[in-house]
């Protein structure tokens, strides 16, 4: 392929030119492209955010006070203990005290809105902490978008665009950072067994889903019925690797028993079956927003939200409150689920025109183009080519599966919420450029047999 003799050819180049020097492999770090993706990112931090000013919300201190205990068995039925435990184990290698956000006192210095933060130079070693993960991130992320990407030099510029356009977020005190880290690093994973499949991966991609994105975010539990998909189909379309999707299917079925044992663990805590309880509080908001509450089973419920004068913000703080007093948490949890459960079909439909009517927030419109476009050309694939665009379908169904949970599960859908797949749709952009290079420059049998080994 072009791109594949164009690097091979500069590579020989370099080792020429490092053996001439007499610098050895020294050298050929120097010349990879990795490395300077690297050098300019560092040097860009260097030299305009040495000292970024962190980031918190108001769940900043449900991670950051977090006090989940694995290993005598005690959890939080509100979060999940990755965040909590890469806070503490900064706090362990530093030294240094707590990060609390709390309302300033007189004569504190507020960084915002009379909100005062301690343990800033704590903050400053969570963004080191966070950033070297982002930038080691872009290593496997290269190496990926150089299979997939045929273009010379694309996979080096985007790998620079995204490492750059995220760098700012690394700044922030709560899961959103290593989120993205861990979704591209993820999708690097299911590139790397598309391409070369293998047990170790097969096994890896779902070890990773688990103990590094579940319980990091809730949110990632969409991941399970994606990977079930994904190693069905491969196992049944896919007589190449059979043995290894088979081995997909067992480390799944692992890590779900491994999820109920989490659940049981906050069960026997908390009295709650469940990995996360955050999102009854959201379910609860979009539920007397909607007026689908009254659709509930319990007339008490209904009768005290009719009654209630509701708030103009979407977060209805006081009537959730009020809610939660009277008739307990456990029981407000039962009749959001129940409602949801009765009324499920409406309440799918209301996503999705939420994502509709919100889509001025996250920019929908280019979203939608772009996947009305791909489904013509995977439609076309499966015609033409009678294979399965793989990599397209995997993209799109972990992108767009992301954004829906975003607004199933939350009523407040803040951007930052489908901040970890951006990357994924920035990729899907730019096999588009790719693409449009190949047929302007490649010829016709070698652009078909480049899209057949990328789709």
């Amino acid at each position: 392929m072009e791109q594949q003799s164009f690097l091979n050819e500069l590579k020989t180049k370099v080792e020429n030119r490092c053996a001439l020097w007499r610098v050895g492999w020294l050298g050929q770090v120097v010349c990879s492209p990795i490395f300077w993706i690297e050098a300019l990112l560092i040097v860009y931090v260097a030299l305009v955010m040495s000292n970024p000013l962190p980031i918190t919300t108001d769940d900043t201190n449900s991670y950051t006070l977090n006090q989940v205990d694995l290993m005598n068995g005690y959890t939080d039925v509100y979060r999940t203990p990755a965040y909590p435990y890469f806070i503490r184990t900064i706090y362990t290698i530093t030294g240094a005290e707590p990060i609390e956000v709390r309302l300033a006192q007189p004569g504190e210095e507020a960084i915002s809105n009379h909100v005062f933060l301690s343990g800033r130079k704590t903050c400053l070693y969570v963004f080191y902490a966070q950033l070297a993960i982002w930038l080691l991130t872009l290593i496997p992320l290269y190496k990926a978008l150089r299979l997939i990407l045929n273009a010379p030099c694309l996979p080096f510029f985007l790998t620079l665009f995204i490492g750059y356009a995220f760098l700012d977020k690394q700044a922030w005190i709560i899961t959103e950072p290593l989120a993205i880290s861990a979704s591209c690093q993820f999708f690097c994973l299911m590139i790397f067994y598309w391409k070369r499949p293998s047990h170790i991966l097969a096994t890896g991609i779902n070890l990773f889903a688990l103990f590094i994105m579940i319980m990091l975010r809730p949110a990632f539990l969409i991941l399970l019925p994606l990977l079930a998909g994904f190693w069905i189909a491969r196992l049944i379309l896919s007589s190449s690797d059979r043995l290894k999707s088979l081995t997909g299917i067992v480390a799944l079925a692992f890590i779900v028993a491994l999820l109920a044992g989490y659940c049981e663990l906050n069960r026997r805590n908390h009295d709650n079956f469940a990995i996360s309880s955050v999102s009854v509080y959201n379910q609860i908001d979009i539920l007397i927003n909607s007026d689908l509450y009254k659709k509930g089973s319990n007339p008490e419920i209904i009768s005290l939200i009719d009654s209630m004068e509701r708030e103009d913000d979407v977060l209805q703080n006081k009537i959730r409150a009020q809610l939660i007093e009277q008739f307990g948490f456990k029981g407000m949890q039962q009749f959001a689920s129940k409602t949801i459960k009765d009324n499920f079909i409406s309440y799918f439909i209301l996503t999705f025109k939420r994502m509709y009517w919100e889509m001025s927030v996250y920019h929908f419109e280019l979203y939608y183009i772009t996947l009305a476009v791909d489904f013509v050309l995977i439609a076309l694939f499966w015609i033409v080519f009678r294979a399965v665009p793989w990599l397209r379908l995997t993209a799109w169904l972990y992108f767009f599966s992301m954004l829906f949970i975003s607004f199933f599960a939350v009523q407040n859908a803040y951007p930052r919420l489908i901040l970890p797949v951006l990357p994924i749709f920035y990729i899907i952009v730019a096999r588009y450029i790719d693409m449009t290079l190949g047929a302007l420059t490649q010829k016709r049998s070698e652009f078909i047999e480049h899209l057949k080994t990328t789709a």
